[in-house]
Formats: C-alpha cells, structure tokens, sequence
C-alpha cells in the first residue's frame, strides 16, 4: 500500500507543480508596496453636506479591542432596504436612464442608478441603508416570477444584508515580514466601482464569488435549516432541508451571497471590464500561502453582501430546467437578444462606493483596525447609524418598462 501510495504521489507531482505555474505571483511579504499617498486612494474624501450628528444615535452594545481575534478580522455589518426596480446601470451604460438590457433592482443610495459622477453618489438621494451617511450605490438583476401563462412580476428581496471585512491593520495578515502578509492593509478606497459574480457571455464567476441556497426558518429554530451552498437557482431550491418532525415552517427563502474580491491595484477606481482593477486573493498549493496577487497587492475591506427571497409556488423545488419553463428567474437569466440560461448563472452584482468620510474613518479605525464586531450600523466608537429609511416596498411589484423601449431611454451626459 506504501508503494502505491508513493506511486501516486509521484505521478501528481508534476501535475501539482504545473498547476502552480498557472497562478501568478502573490504579493512578497519582504518587498511590499508602499503606502497609499492617501489613505482612501487617489478619489479625495468629498466633505459631507449634512450635519452628521444628526444622523447618529448612541450605539447599544460596548466593545472590548480583539473581540474578534480568532478570525483576526475586524467586520461592519448593515441591513439595507431595496427602494425599486429599474432599467439603468450607472456603471455599464452610465448616463443612459433606462438603457441596460436588463433590469436591476437597487438598494442604498435612492436614485442611484440615475448618477453619472462621484460628486452626486456623495450629495444627493436619499438611502436606504439607515441615512444619507451611506450613499453609496448597490445593485443587482432584479428577480422575475414568469408565470406559465406568459406573465411576469418582481419579487423583491425581504433583507439586504451587507457585510464589510478585513484583517486588522496590527493583525499578522497586513504585518509587511510576516509570512502570513496578505498585502497592503487599507481602507475602502473613495469612489471605487466594480463588478462581480457571474459573466453573462462565459456564464462564468471570474472574479468573487457567487452562491445560492435554500433556508427553511421555523418557529423553534430562527437560525435556520441550510441546504448547502449550489450554483444556481434550480439546485437550491432542490436542496431545501427536510423540517424536523413537530417545528413549525414560518418561510423558506432562497439566499444568494456574493463575495467581492478584495485585492486591488493600488490606482485605479474602475476598468473598462469593471473588474480587473480588483483581484481575488487565492491561496497557492505549494506553499499553502493565501495571498492577493503582486498585480493587486492592496487588500481592501472585503465585501459581502446577502440576499434573502421568500420562496413561493412559482419557485420550482424539482431541480429540473429547461428553456422556457416557467420559475424564477433572474432578469440577466432571460434576457431579450440573448439565449435564455438556466436561472442564476448570469447573475452579478455592482457596487459604487459613497459613504460619509466620517462613517469610513469610524469603522476603519474601530471596527476593522480595533478588531471588533459591529453590527446594525454600529461605528465600533459609541456611535451607530440612525435608522431613518424605514420605508418598506411590496413583495411582488409590476415590472418595470423594459429597456431599449424608444419613450424608455434618456441620456444623462456623465459629468
């Protein structure tokens, strides 16, 4: 059995070696890029316009520094509410209102999908992330019922939840000599576009990371029962867990979560696929070292954000699809002009950064830097975000005009 196994090892040996050739060079612990020139990139802060103590409230629960050293991340979390459905795409067709091919659902900043530069995504709209201290801009296909007479509606998701991530400025992983160092530790950086999830040409995920799954909630377990993570709708509605005999269903949901890449170049604030300025950081099967690429080697707050839709009868739970077949499905999925795709697989989100300076600084200082756990808007510093948006959207909305529709298209000239 020894010899068999020798055997083998062998034989993996120059696969392994050549798979490891494949990747590209990870960021040297003992040469490590210099410090931004400024801490948020080359976007300066835009100073808010708003007094921010009135949007502040004091926070509930009081941090103790490294409460979250097992993971040595520090992380901000928020719950953001979805304010609409439109066709735009300020990123991929800026300044065309209503001219994306398909329709995205938006949450954060209100008018988000109608900006055109930094300077507005900083000034104007109010948010439904708590206030306008975080204007920032998120969206994603928004989620059609296409019913087995021909209709269609959008279903809206019930919770955005947003989460931001990364080692501790003092923690080993952003210690340039350590052999743990995962790049350049910095900040959000101001303005920052991007893309991720799935590629609707390749059908693809080249960059982040993109799941479903279906949750079933009871009366006797508000945590949950998980079917696993899949790759596309079909699969995860398949996979909702049996409820255990006496509990009580209150919903079953199904969760998509994107993972944003977190490695960045260090210059630029978008590119002209939305995604190469920013990499994932990968560990190499040689050395077991997980790091981002020499290419990116600023690693940012990493971005997660998670979805949650109440599963319904128009949700097939069989597994199966075939072209056409009534469901869910993402609007990207069954997009006119292009081939329809099985539910899920083209699916990508996009995010245009425009929180407060203040809100930035605070959680870059307490919240990731102090190692802490803040949660509901909580700054990590006393302070929380006020809830003001409180304002709650239908689960099931009409649809929106389509795109391409000539009294649908307005042109907004970027500025």
């Amino acid at each position: 059995m020894r010899r068999l196994i020798a055997a083998v090892m062998l034989w993996l040996a120059p696969l392994a070696a050549a798979s490891a050739q494949t990747l590209p060079a990870q960021v040297d612990p003992n040469n490590p890029p210099p410090p931004l020139a400024q801490p948020f990139g080359p976007q300066a802060s835009i100073a808010d316009n708003f007094t921010v103590a009135d949007f502040l409230e004091p926070a509930i629960i009081s941090h103790t520094d490294n409460e979250e050293i097992g993971s040595g991340e520090g992380a901000y979390r928020g719950n953001c509410l979805p304010t609409h459905s439109a066709f735009s795409d300020p990123i991929v067709f800026p300044g065309l209102i209503g001219g994306s091919p398909h329709g995205h659902t938006n949450f954060g900043n209100r008018n988000g999908l109608d900006k055109t530069s930094y300077t507005q995504v900083r000034t104007e709209g109010l948010s439904s992330c708590y206030n306008i201290m975080w204007r920032s801009l998120y969206w994603l296909p928004m989620l059609s019922r296409w019913k087995a007479d021909g209709t269609r509606d959008v279903r809206m998701p019930d919770s955005v939840n947003i989460y931001y991530k990364r080692p501790g400025i003092n923690m080993p992983q952003c210690q340039p000599g350590n052999p743990l160092f995962i790049g350049r530790c910095v900040p959000l950086p101001n303005g920052l576009k991007l893309v991720a999830g799935a590629d609707m040409v390749t059908q693809t995920v080249p960059s982040g990371k993109l799941t479903f799954a279906c949750i079933v909630y009871t009366a006797q377990n508000t945590g949950g029962y998980n079917g696993g993570l899949k790759s596309d709708v079909p699969a995860a509605a398949n996979a909702c867990p049996a409820v255990p005999n006496g509990e009580t269903i209150t919903k079953r949901v199904l969760n998509v979560k994107f993972e944003f890449p977190a490695c960045w170049n260090g210059v630029d604030l978008d590119s002209a696929n939305h995604r190469s300025h920013i990499a994932d950081a990968f560990t190499n099967p040689t050395t077991g070292r997980y790091a981002c690429p020499a290419t990116h080697p600023y690693h940012m707050w990493r971005y997660t954000a998670q979805f949650q839709y109440t599963m319904d009868e128009h949700l097939p739970t069989d597994g199966l699809w075939w072209q056409g077949r009534p469901g869910w499905y993402f609007d990207s999925d069954r997009m006119f002009g292009m081939p329809m795709v099985k539910p899920g697989t083209s699916v990508h989100m996009d995010l245009w950064d425009g929180m407060s300076p203040y809100m930035k600084t605070a959680i870059e200082a307490n919240c990731i830097n102090r190692v802490l756990s803040c949660n509901d808007g909580d700054l990590g510093n006393g302070e929380k975000l006020k809830r003001i948006w409180t304002a709650s959207v239908p689960a099931i909305l009409p649809r929106p005009t389509a795109s391409r529709e000539p009294g649908s298209v307005k042109f907004h000239a970027p500025n």
